[in-house]
C-alpha cells in the first residue's frame, strides 16, 4: 500500500521540492515517539490528545497522506473511540517508513 502520495504533497507546497522532502525528513525527526505520547494522552489528557491529533491531520495533508489524514480527521470527530487509536498505532510507523524511504536518497 502507498502511504504517502508524493504528487498530491507537492501540489500543496507549490510543487518546490526540497519544502517537501524537508517536510517528510522533519515528520522522521521529530514524530519518532508520536504513538507513545498520543497513547498517554489518550488515557490523561484528551485536549491534548485532540490538539496532537490535529496537527498531524495537517501534516498528513501537506505530505499527500490521504489516509492518515482521513484517519485523524475520524478521531477528531469520535475523540474517545479507541478502536481509532488503536488503527493510528498500526498506521503511523508504516506512515514514518515510507517517508523514511522516500527521504533516503534525497540530498538535502
Amino acid at each position: 500500500m502507498n502511504y504517502i502520495n508524493i504528487e498530491l504533497g507537492l501540489s500543496y507546497v507549490g510543487g518546490i521540492e526540497r519544502i517537501y522532502y524537508r517536510l517528510l525528513k522533519n515528520l522522521v525527526e521529530n514524530y519518532q515517539n508520536f504513538i507513545e505520547e498520543i497513547s498517554t494522552l489518550y488515557a490523561s489528557n484528551i485536549n491534548e490528545y485532540h490538539r496532537k491529533v490535529h496537527s498531524l491531520k495537517g501534516i498528513a495533508m501537506n505530505l499527500g497522506s490521504e489516509t492518515l489524514y482521513l484517519l485523524c480527521q475520524q478521531i477528531e470527530s469520535d475523540l474517545h473511540n479507541e478502536k481509532l487509536l488503536l488503527k493510528i498505532q498500526e498506521l503511523f510507523p508504516k506512515i514514518l517508513k515510507s517517508a523514511e524511504e522516500i527521504t533516503r536518497n534525497y540530498v538535502f
